[in-house]
């Protein structure tokens, strides 16, 4: 729980970046560099839980772990395009850890 109050305090935005970002991302999809940026930090496992933590604490007020991949963030964001560039990168590389 500490670690989830630092992080709150030292990102003041974090709460905000990590209930829009989605939305943000979903604007601007189709560039390049948006889809390259997203991949990256969905692959970033540390970055990933760090805003699942802050997600599921807005969404249930407990401290909890829940295990969402990059594919389940995908979907729940409504990324289609960046869905369809992970699993064909998936599929072609064998990488099935995102």
């Amino acid at each position: 729980m500490e670690e989830l109050r630092t992080r709150r305090e030292h990102y003041k935005a974090a709460e905000y970046v990590c209930q829009y970002w989605g939305y943000y991302v979903r604007q601007s999809e189709e560039n390049p560099q948006v889809q390259a940026d997203t991949i990256a930090f969905l692959a970033s496992k540390p970055r990933r839980d760090a805003m699942n933590q802050i997600n599921d604490y807005l969404r249930t007020n407990e401290l909890r772990d829940s295990g969402r991949r990059s594919l389940h963030i995908i979907a729940e964001n409504g990324l289609a395009t960046i869905c369809t560039i992970v699993m064909y990168n998936s599929y072609n590389t064998n990488n099935y850890n995102m």
